[in-house]
């Protein structure tokens, strides 16, 4: 590995020098190249070598070579980057956190943190720490020479009648909701329900894709908000998968009262529920397809919850979409 000259070296060459020794017999006795020290006589007027001189020059450049590295100078700084992107953050959400939190006088950018990662400065953290985005493979369907029967809601409400306030994200409380399947031998699912707005997302168990096993979240969750509920689920966008055909069961509670309205996407539209599928996509960080859900505990997957609910988005002007709900509810319900 390369090294620069220290000032004790600077002394022997100067004495050496002065000697009569030659170039060459100098860099052997350093064991340096000929052409370091060549270059290193050449910082003074020919045949007037000065060690300290030389070593003054070298000083000044190196003072003047370029800005140190901001985290250099705050190990607090360093910590706190270390232990977010051990917490499954981005650099971005880091970056975007300094700067509207500012709990450091330095400030520092995305692209900063990364070229941080790609030259090894962090201890205990590096790229291979940061969740990898995989390219998604879009599957051409083959053709099909006999038309295959169509899933049909009981009463289909398509996305096309959704209220343009809706559509545009104005008000909160109307949410996506999709199932995460598990392995194939495994009938067990998560339904995650995503509020379009802010982003904020509940995940639970199912025991099978079921229309029923769909109501009985719904169920939990009236019982958890009561007469809130119609107002918090005040719409609910879903795509054509079998578990929500029964929409009945999902629009109405028990006692045949309406709870919330129901809107199917377009067949084979997944970027219709956009915000639902970026949030599954953060799901399955954690809980991969090869995972049964089946062995999740009810612990790990409500940490898992709490985790992504955390996370800072862009989107978001870098606040979590906890935070963002919460100011909806106190402005709403002071």
């Amino acid at each position: 590995m390369f090294k620069h000259l220290d000032i004790d070296e600077r002394k022997f060459i100067e004495a050496y020098t002065k000697a009569g020794f030659t170039q060459r017999n100098i860099a052997g006795m350093l064991g340096k190249s000929e052409r370091t020290i060549r270059r290193e006589l050449a910082r003074c007027e020919k045949g007037h070598y000065s060690s300290k001189e030389a070593h003054e020059q070298y000083k000044n450049r190196q003072h003047h070579k370029g800005r140190k590295i901001k985290v250099s100078g705050d190990e607090n700084l360093k910590k706190y980057i270390e232990k977010y992107i051990l917490h499954g953050w981005s650099p971005d959400a880091i970056a975007g956190t300094l700067k509207r939190k500012k709990p450091f006088s330095i400030q520092i950018c995305t692209a900063t943190i990364y070229n941080l990662l790609d030259k090894n400065y962090f201890e205990n953290v590096s790229n291979a720490n940061l969740l990898i985005k995989s390219k998604r493979i879009i599957k051409r369907r083959k053709s099909v020479p006999e038309k295959r029967e169509k899933y049909k809601p009981e009463r289909y409400r398509s996305i096309e009648e959704r209220p343009d306030i809706v559509n545009a994200r104005i008000t909160p409380f109307n949410w996506e909701m999709d199932c995460i399947e598990s392995k194939r031998d495994d009938n067990e699912a998560l339904l995650v329900m995503t509020e379009r707005l802010t982003r904020f997302s509940f995940i639970r168990k199912i025991k099978s894709k079921s229309p029923e096993a769909v109501k009985q979240v719904l169920d939990k969750l009236q019982v958890k908000f009561g007469r809130l509920f119609p107002f918090i689920f005040n719409t609910i966008t879903v795509d054509c998968g079998s578990e929500f055909l029964k929409d009945q069961l999902i629009e109405f509670d028990s006692q045949g009262k309406r709870r919330t309205t129901l809107y199917f996407c377009h067949p084979g539209s997944p970027w219709e529920r956009g915000s639902n599928e970026n949030y599954n996509r953060f799901v399955r960080r954690y809980v991969n397809k090869k995972y049964r859900i089946s062995h999740l505990p009810e612990t790990q997957l409500q940490n898992i919850q709490e985790l992504i609910n955390e996370f800072p988005r862009k989107i978001l002007g870098y606040r979590s979409s906890k935070e963002l709900l919460m100011e909806y509810l106190s402005a709403i319900f002071i």
